[in-house]
């Protein structure tokens, strides 16, 4: 939708601005108006007032605006209220009509946000049925549209095709071997524990990083052992790590329960992927939880591997437009090229506020996935940030994600 305003106050275009095409600046006279129309044929919507220098009556430009475009959309900001200017939009069917102050201000972005939502919402709907085929893995003949993020169309049927294969043989022989093991080393097994990896990924500045440190200081809380495994290198900025911290295999001791990891500096710059793995298997023992705060820059060959290795992978975005969009590629080439499985994949809608879209329509688009969470914005979380996350509190919301974990 193309805009134009004409109110002789610029704040209200600034503002409109930040969500729709508003073309050019405020226009500060009645001329001005039937000049732009006259060089632009696609406006869709005109928002004027009475407040403008007299060129015309109000009535004669409203007439002239009609001439010259029959189904423009016309709002009016009316400086005083005015019976018979009223009742004279109101015959041209010109509905929408707001006092020129704060009051009508209000009422009139309460509208027009309104609109919006209304409108997302249709638009949305309509990609559902398309991001579900993408994640279904219904058009795998379908050429991508991003080369540098998946196989090329025959290898990914085929790579499919023998995967599925194999899982098939794996998994009889793995549940023979497991009911052996457990026959052998039942008692073993009664006390044997083993940290759940969880992989915290998602599109870039969904803030995995804040999530992760949140996530990891909670369950600290909980009297369970965690390691942050970061690779993101900005962790330890905010947990205040340092090289005197004591240090055990590689690992920073930060309090009692909680431990820390720079992945890119201990693992990446000093093991090879199976090493890495190797290295994974052996410090499970000594944990609950392993927290991955994993960056989009890891190699393929890693990422592949953390993905599989990870129990749990929990994916954040925000729930707007923009970030479904670029979740829809991300979530693509997770499930095509990596093969990572679908029901390890957790959803998480990070830095919610009232502007979001609406839960039934988040709830369809990801129906093939668990929403396991809705994290609200919260700008205590920089001051907490700023101090180390000392004395830092948790909402309901991150209780609730740790026992879906």
């Amino acid at each position: 939708m193309k805009i134009i305003t004409a109110i002789g106050e610029p704040y209200i275009n600034n503002k409109l601005k930040e969500n729709y095409e508003v073309i050019g600046k405020d226009i500060l006279y009645q001329e001005g108006i039937l000049e732009i129309l006259d060089e632009r044929k696609d406006i869709d919507l005109l928002i004027l007032s009475d407040n403008l220098p007299l060129e015309y009556k109000f009535e004669e430009l409203i007439e002239k605006i009609l001439n010259k475009k029959k189904d423009i959309e016309i709002i009016v900001f009316l400086k005083n209220k005015k019976e018979n200017i009223e009742n004279f939009l109101n015959s041209k069917k010109i509905y929408k009509i707001y006092s020129l102050n704060e009051t009508g201000y209000l009422s009139f972005f309460n509208m027009i946000l309104e609109k919006k939502d209304k409108n997302d919402s249709l638009k949305i709907k309509e990609e559902i049925e398309e991001f579900k085929n993408l994640l279904l893995k219904n058009n795998l003949n379908k050429s991508s549209k991003n080369d540098s993020v998946r196989l090329e169309n025959e290898n990914i049927k085929l790579n499919y095709k023998k995967k599925k294969e194999l899982k098939i043989k794996e998994s009889k022989v793995k549940k023979e071997n497991d009911k052996n093991y457990v026959k052998e080393n039942f008692n073993e097994i009664l006390t044997e524990k083993k940290a759940k990896i969880i992989l915290i990924s998602g599109n870039a500045g969904a803030g995995k990083t804040l999530v992760s440190v949140l996530l990891s200081k909670y369950i600290e809380k909980q009297n369970k052992k965690i390691l942050l495994i970061d690779f993101n290198t900005i962790n330890k900025f905010i947990l205040g790590v340092n090289d005197k911290k004591k240090e055990k295999n590689n690992i920073k001791i930060i309090n009692k329960n909680l431990y820390f990891l720079d992945g890119e500096d201990k693992l990446l710059n000093n093991f090879e992927n199976y090493k890495i793995n190797l290295y994974l298997e052996k410090i499970k023992d000594e944990f609950d939880f392993i927290i991955i705060d994993l960056s989009l820059e890891i190699k393929d060959n890693l990422l592949q591997m953390l993905l599989t290795k990870a129990d749990k992978i929990i994916f954040l975005l925000e729930a707007n437009i923009l970030e479904i969009k670029k979740a829809k590629l991300l979530l693509e080439m997770y499930l095509e090229d990596y093969h990572a499985e679908e029901n390890k994949i957790k959803i998480v809608f990070n830095k919610i506020n009232k502007y979001k879209i609406p839960e039934f329509i988040l709830k369809e688009m990801f129906s093939k996935f668990e929403i396991i969470g809705n994290l609200e914005y919260e700008e205590k979380y920089t001051l907490f940030i700023n101090k180390n996350f000392n004395n830092v509190y948790y909402k309901e919301e991150y209780k609730n994600l740790y026992e879906k974990l």
